[in-house]
């Protein structure tokens, strides 16, 4: 096999009949664990800047970003990594998007007022969408090809013609295509005004858990401003977080930059995807795992707690907080 076997071949299918296959080979042979953290850290602070996508989530006792943050890092990622590997027309992706409804059913019993605008499935589908072009763009790449944007549009807006609102309500209004996807993102991030407190939480939560998960004591905040370095403009400012300092975001940028030269430019390709090699684990393995992500979460709460203790005063989980640091 070539050593950079995944662009030919994807250069040799068809767009809009293998879109699928495109996808699968664009994105699922260069993730690992951190790189889906990463990229789960950098975006979702993009995606609860509204009220409506934050109250759900953050509720009234910080939810599973801050009781279950690094558990539901991966589950996120997991989702994206399944629904890439084996496509909107595999029936295991049907059947994720569906136990993504039935818990998008349940909340919305709870928060009825929150799981009506289009515009927040929408805008999530085209972040899973672009996110990758996105971010290698700002690293100074080329970001995707023509063949792979063709592709990520049709392969997302098969995966948006099954989702819809509590009570089965479809959506409707997906772009056209890869040019107006992106100009409908930068329309949304342009209009965004104040975002709310939880939001603000949220994205404090998602910042700190990618740093506390990957980085050690003493270089955490290191962790935090990578992603700050790379985040959006409009969503630090709608939920009041102050960026990084521009020299330091410059040589973390840089740094980002080879990083993703040496894997995707340098080093063979993999033939291997992440996704493929974590089916195959056994279950002691994945057991071996689900321990220590509770381990993580666990002392998440404390750590967070007492960085943003002032922050969370008010909400329920200000008595857990409370009771995680005094532990």
């Amino acid at each position: 096999m070539p050593r950079k076997w995944i662009q030919r071949e994807i250069q040799s299918l068809d767009a809009g009949k293998d879109y699928e296959r495109i996808w699968k080979l664009s994105t699922s042979y260069f993730s690992s664990a951190f790189i889906t953290n990463f990229f789960y850290s950098l975006t979702f602070p993009d995606i609860v800047v509204p009220a409506t996508a934050a109250r759900p989530v953050w509720r009234e006792d910080g939810g599973k970003v801050l009781s279950e943050a690094t558990h539901r890092a991966v589950a996120t990622g997991n989702f994206v990594l399944l629904l890439s590997w084996y496509g909107p027309s595999h029936p295991k992706a049907r059947k994720e998007v569906d136990r993504v409804y039935r818990l998008h059913e349940y909340w919305a019993t709870k928060y009825p007022e929150d799981f009506s605008d289009v515009d927040n499935y929408l805008y999530l589908i085209t972040v899973f969408a672009t996110q990758k072009h996105r971010i290698l763009v700002k690293l100074g790449f080329p970001g995707l090809s023509e063949k792979e944007k063709v592709a990520s549009h049709r392969f997302w807006k098969d995966i948006f013609d099954m989702f819809r609102t509590p009570g089965c309500t479809p959506l409707e209004g997906y772009p056209l295509c890869w040019d107006d996807m992106i100009a409908y993102q930068q329309r949304i991030e342009a209009s965004r005004i104040q975002g709310s407190k939880q939001g603000a939480l949220i994205a404090e939560s998602t910042y700190d858990q990618f740093a506390y998960r990957y980085f050690p004591p003493g270089l955490r905040w290191l962790g935090r401003a990578l992603l700050l370095s790379l985040s959006q403009p409009t969503t630090l400012q709608a939920l009041g977080i102050n960026p990084v300092n521009p020299l330091l975001g410059w040589v973390l940028r840089w740094f980002l930059t080879a990083y993703f030269f040496i894997m995707m430019d340098l080093l063979p390709d993999p033939t291997v995807a992440y996704w493929e090699a974590y089916e195959k684990q056994s279950h002691a393995e994945h057991e071996h795992e689900r321990r220590k992500i509770q381990t993580l979460d666990r002392n998440f709460v404390a750590h967070f707690s007492q960085r943003h203790v002032r922050d969370i005063a008010g909400y329920k989980n200000h008595t857990q907080a409370a009771k995680a640091i005094r532990e």
